[in-house]
């Protein structure tokens, strides 16, 4: 029998993360991760990358993959540190300028981690 993949969770963002995706998904911005904001998020990722999901609110492999997908990651449907930096990173952009707003030390060091990695230096 195959092994099953294990899928890491989305609950892993800061409460700072959490809020600033619930904001930008148009939903209560609780810091509380439910169906709601899963729901939500799975619409956004329908407009965006036509993920052709159902919004149930049900965070599984579909889901994340094109999750990774409308990120620019890996896209093995599983919820790991590439997809949370990737994740937390886009919570903290501007949509009208593009620019990021850090405002935690893990956002900060999301930031030097990403230019490290882009520019070969890890």
């Amino acid at each position: 029998m195959a092994e099953e993949k294990k899928i890491d969770s989305i609950y892993q963002l800061d409460v700072d993360a959490i809020k600033a995706l619930q904001t930008k998904l148009g939903v209560k911005a609780d810091g509380m991760i439910g169906k709601k904001t899963i729901a939500a998020l799975q619409e956004m990722l329908n407009e965006k990358v036509d993920a052709k999901l159902t919004a149930d609110g049900i965070i599984g492999p579909k889901t994340i993959k094109a999750l990774q997908k409308y990120l620019g990651v890996k896209e093995d449907g599983i919820f790991g540190p590439d997809t949370l930096n990737a994740l937390q990173l886009d919570t903290m952009k501007n949509e009208a300028t593009g620019e990021r707003e850090v405002t935690t030390g893990a956002g900060l060091d999301a930031v030097f981690e990403e230019y490290m990695k882009k520019n070969g230096i890890k």
